[in-house]
């Protein structure tokens, strides 16, 4: 996945058309939210993870539906 990322950023870096205004805050958001799961995953129960992870998903696809209405 890092390969691939890298790849990408690579590519887009050389041809000059990289968003800084929004590539920096997503790539700290990354950094600071997946240290944040790290830390919480020994903590929470298999079952609940389970239950709330579907609702994130739908409720981040529904974000990106109505954006798109």
């Amino acid at each position: 996945m890092f390969a691939s990322c890298m790849g990408a950023f690579g590519f887009y870096y050389l041809y000059g058309i990289v968003h800084w205004d929004i590539a920096i805050p997503v790539t700290l958001g990354s950094i600071v939210g997946s240290h944040i799961g790290m830390r919480l995953t020994p903590y929470l129960k298999g079952a609940w993870l389970r239950w709330i992870l579907p609702i994130i998903f739908l409720v981040l696809i529904g974000q990106v539906l109505w954006k798109l209405l």
